[in-house]
């Protein structure tokens, strides 16, 4: 898509895309990730490759003192592309993998965060071993950290269109926001949906007309921004979302989209990624290559042939794992 065909598009979807690498995370198509996101297989699939990946980027490098048992601590956000660490959570993907590969079996500890720039804050702190979130804050977070922590990409989570909503009945495209409208994102300039907006911003204004909108944005996690929005009685007016919450808002037939991310890209993109202090992972990538190619699909399938019970416990009630 020429950037001509982009800027008449924004609000609309994206078409095809291909692969490209970034940072060791793999952009690829969701037809790459989630090849049918109805199948319960490919979410618990990937929850299997995730919890592979985490065991041997943090535990491989210190297998010397593998008598020790580890405490990883992982942290996620709001909304469906994070069920792979649903499924690592709730299935103990990553004890089982941790025993697959010779490992003392760690003790997990989860976390919810509001989003990428405080697990950030947190990994540069030593308070947290592996962040998930938008792609923005890996970038952000890679950039800072190339000459010390080298903070990079284990693995990408999927990809799926990220819609900006809004209750607003006179805004339509993006250039009709004004400094009345209040637009919710996870975090102000850093987040995927924040930099996805600044894309479209100069998509439309051209080039150094990134920031235009940014005045407009707030920090709210997707959750509060769905209730401020929907109940209509905040300064919020318009929310770029993920999945579910967009989908839940435009339920209500005063709510409309405005802008989808494919357009901004020219098609589909990574959406969210996990990401660790890299020393060790960077240092370990041939090693964990190896390791991990000949036999990957034999637990996944083992784990696919259970899959119609993989799902239920994702919303079952039962014990969280702390």
């Amino acid at each position: 898509m020429s950037p001509a065909e982009r800027k008449q598009s924004l609000g609309g979807a994206g078409g095809a895309g291909g692969n490209t690498h970034l940072m060791g995370v793999s952009i690829q198509p969701a037809s790459c990730i989630f090849p049918a996101f109805n199948r319960r297989n490919a979410v618990v699939r990937v929850g299997w490759y995730l919890a592979v990946l985490v065991v041997l980027a943090v535990f491989a490098p210190a297998r010397a003192h593998a008598e020790e048992t580890r405490t990883i601590r992982i942290a996620q956000q709001y909304g469906i592309p994070f069920l792979p660490l649903t499924v690592m959570k709730e299935e103990a993907l990553l004890e089982k993998a941790a025993r697959e590969a010779g490992l003392p079996e760690p003790r997990v500890e989860w976390a919810q965060f509001a989003n990428g720039t405080v697990m950030n804050e947190a990994l540069i702190s030593n308070n947290l071993d592996i962040a998930s979130g938008g792609i923005g804050p890996l970038i952000t977070a890679w950039a800072k950290t190339r000459g010390n922590l080298r903070i990079a990409g284990v693995a990408s989570l999927g990809s799926l269109p990220l819609i900006l909503n809004t209750s607003n009945p006179a805004v339509r495209t993006i250039a009709d926001f004004t400094d009345k409208d209040k637009i919710a994102v996870p975090a102000v300039k850093v987040s995927i949906q924040a930099v996805t907006l600044q894309m479209a911003a100069e998509a439309l204004w051209g080039p150094g007309q990134q920031n235009r909108l940014d005045p407009l944005t707030v920090s709210m996690t997707h959750p509060d921004a769905t209730i401020a929005l929907l109940g209509g009685r905040s300064e919020i007016t318009a929310h770029f979302a993920n999945a579910p919450f967009q989908y839940q808002q435009l339920t209500d037939p005063r709510i409309h989209s405005v802008l989808n991310s494919y357009a901004v890209t020219g098609g589909p993109h990574t959406s969210y990624v996990v990401w660790s202090t890299g020393n060790s992972f960077a240092t370990s990538r041939a090693r964990r290559r190896r390791s991990t190619s000949p036999s990957r699909n034999r637990p996944s399938q083992s784990i696919s042939s259970r899959r119609s019970s993989a799902i239920p416990t994702m919303s079952s009630p039962r014990r969280r794992r702390t």
